[in-house]
């Protein structure tokens, strides 16, 4: 699964962006970060040693009593306050300008890629009915950041599912968020029954076998069983669908994604659904992978955090060719 992520042709895409539209403003970003950098430290060290060298001389020295000593001190402690802020005025300014500069680069890379989906009514509605088959977690439905593309011949769409509920205790109250990156794949065929992998609940699947009236399907990928529970109503038709190799990605992917170190470090639990004529894929706790925030931060972690988000643009495409080359049946151009 690892293997088709690690340099793609999106990140060699990228790395030219970078360096016709990026680089040059980085180049000038960095040089003068340090020397902003260095003047608003000199400064604020340089007060606070005058401060302290100042206050204990003035108070138990031989120059308390000295007006004009107190005067100069004062002076000299108010321009090495002075020379630290406007090092620090600066520093923020360009480190928030640079940071909205490199976003606004990455966010205009990704969309070039994608299309925006102005009616998200219907996708609303599949996010209330994946919760109700129990593939997300329960509360009000909130879309945002849908777009559609394609990928090598292969359509699919998606975007952010954001499902908010809360309790009340008398007077306490709480609210629980969750956000979810929903994939849509279409498939050449309808299916003629649904199938619905999910995370193993341990003691909870039986409950869920016999309130959903689904059968379970066993498969011999035991590391696939260990992670997961396949429901479905004609087991024969599941054993065709959900094949080894693709038992193998969903392992893998499991892998890589809940370790925490994608997706700005937030771990990611895997669903699906296989019903008529699509295949949706459920990813929990991801962000929107439309807004990145880089300002106000250093030169190398800006790069940090501009290669992080280029290896979370680049995931979406890379896991719909993954799904073609283990789900024969979805469509392709």
């Amino acid at each position: 699964m690892a293997e088709f992520i690690e340099q793609t042709e999106a990140e060699q895409g990228f790395a030219q962006h970078w360096d016709r539209f990026v680089k040059p403003n980085f180049d000038h970003y960095q040089q003068h970060y340090y020397r902003y950098l260095a003047l608003a430290l000199g400064g604020f060290v340089a007060a606070a040693a005058m401060f302290f060298i100042g206050a204990g001389f003035l108070l138990g020295g031989e120059g308390s009593n000295d007006t004009s000593l107190k005067i100069a001190t004062l002076v000299l402690l108010g321009l090495c306050c002075g020379g630290g802020y406007l090092g620090y005025v600066p520093l923020k300014r360009l480190t928030d300008a640079s940071g909205n500069q490199l976003a606004q680069a990455l966010n205009a890379h990704f969309k070039s890629w994608i299309t925006p989906i102005a009616d998200t009514s219907s996708l609303k509605d599949s996010g209330e009915y994946l919760q109700q088959e129990g593939l997300t977690t329960a509360g009000s439905v909130k879309i945002s950041s849908a777009y559609e593309g394609e990928t090598k011949g292969t359509p699919y769409l998606f975007y952010n599912c954001r499902y908010t509920s809360r309790r009340s205790n008398g007077n306490n109250s709480s609210t629980t968020v969750v956000t979810y990156l929903i994939i849509h794949l279409k498939l050449n065929a309808e299916m003629p029954s649904a199938i619905r992998i999910k995370v193993d609940q341990g003691i909870m699947n039986i409950f869920g076998r016999i309130f959903t009236r689904k059968k379970n399907l066993r498969l011999a990928n035991k590391a696939f069983e260990k992670r997961y529970e396949v429901y479905c109503d004609d087991l024969d038709h599941a054993a065709s669908v959900i094949t080894p190799e693709l038992q193998d990605s969903f392992v893998g992917m499991h892998q890589y994604f809940a370790t925490g170190e994608r997706w700005f470090h937030k771990k990611s639990e895997i669903s699906c659904l296989i019903e008529d004529d699509e295949m949706i894929l459920c990813f929990s706790g991801l962000d929107d992978l439309t807004g990145f925030k880089l300002a106000g931060r250093s030169p190398k972690k800006i790069v940090d955090a501009a290669h992080t988000a280029i290896r979370q643009m680049t995931q979406i495409p890379f896991i719909v060719e993954n799904m073609r080359e283990v789900v024969p049946q979805l469509h392709h151009r």
